[in-house]
């Protein structure tokens, strides 16, 4: 569900389509009739529609803007917009989605970093020995293969001195 913000102006799409399916473009702000209820409203408020607030965007799709006393109420919000040829409805929910995701943000990056602080170092430490261990495996492998190589080349001679 759309989430809008409380008491903020907002622009909210509106698709303007026939019965068809064909698109309605050129509708001009007074060629629409806008509607609006908010949460606990028992009848349709009329937005007054110009060319500050009602804008096309091609292809049957226009947005309408909302000031903040259209969204000065929590709860559900539902718009509706009228053309001779096609109607649409839309719905929001207001809330202060903006701030809560703040809040939510920096609770969880605070949780984060006292959580992952910890986590992080215990891990840091693991791959520390992890890689001192592969040192040595790699130091290890090295002077075997020297080994190797030492070995091949004195048993070529023995073969060779047969």
């Amino acid at each position: 569900m759309l989430k809008i913000d409380y008491n903020a102006a907002q622009e909210l799409q509106v698709s303007l389509f026939t019965s068809s399916g064909s698109a309605i473009t050129g509708a001009a702000h007074g060629d629409v009739t806008c509607y609006y209820k908010k949460e606990g409203a028992s009848s349709w408020t009329t937005k007054i529609l110009d060319s500050g607030n009602w804008r096309e965007d091609g292809s049957g799709l226009y947005y309408v803007t909302f000031d903040s006393t259209d969204t000065d109420t929590y709860g559900t919000f539902v718009y509706r917009v009228v053309h001779a040829n096609g109607y649409f409805t839309g719905h929001a929910t207001i809330t202060d989605w903006a701030s809560e995701a703040t809040q939510l943000q920096n609770i969880y990056d605070l949780l984060a970093t006292k959580v992952n602080k910890e986590a992080l170092l215990e891990r840091e430490r693991a791959l520390d020995n992890q890689l001192t261990r592969l040192i040595k495996m790699a130091d290890e492998l090295d002077n075997a293969y020297t080994e190797l190589i030492t070995d091949i080349a004195y048993l070529k001679n023995r073969i060779a001195s047969l």
